[in-house]
């Protein structure tokens, strides 16, 4: 299944996005923070993305997370992966309404996003899918939002 919905770099001249096929498993209307459950809707949306990067399956993975894919420099996109898009807007219209505050750069808090979902994504691939990784994505998510996010 996953060869034929999202083929290999070599196909493609190098060049694809992963996350053009992630859409968050339906969550864009459903991702509230509330003051209670801050993380919990942002832990949602990358356990979504776990479940498809199972899908995908450790070898695909594995290769579209590499240093030479141009498509994971949020230096040089236009626009970033839908996954942290939906966070960001989610996270900034929650502090525009007071509900939380940030306690970080909006550009730091998504970049630091990123590099932890990259990190537990490579995890999963070294350890040949044998890895907990929603446990490890939920964990460190939930560990890093905790100390980001205060009530507003």
């Amino acid at each position: 299944m996953a060869a034929s919905m999202f083929p290999d770099r070599a196909e493609h001249g190098g060049k694809i996005n992963l996350h053009e096929g992630f859409r968050g498993g339906g969550l864009s209307g459903s991702l509230r923070l509330s003051r209670t459950g801050r993380s919990d809707g942002i832990v949602r949306v990358y356990l979504n993305y776990v479940a498809y990067c199972r899908e995908l399956g450790v070898e695909f993975m594995a290769g579209y997370y590499d240093t030479k894919n141009q498509a994971l420099n949020p230096a040089i996109r236009t626009e970033r992966p839908y996954p942290i898009v939906t966070v960001q807007a989610y996270v900034e219209q929650a502090a525009k309404d007071g509900i939380i505050n940030i306690r970080e750069s909006i550009d730091e808090f998504t970049t630091d996003i990123r590099m932890i979902v990259i990190g537990n994504v490579f995890e999963w691939c070294l350890r040949e899918g044998n890895a907990d990784f929603e446990g490890n994505m939920s964990r460190s998510l939930r560990r890093y939002l905790d100390s980001t996010l205060e009530e507003g």
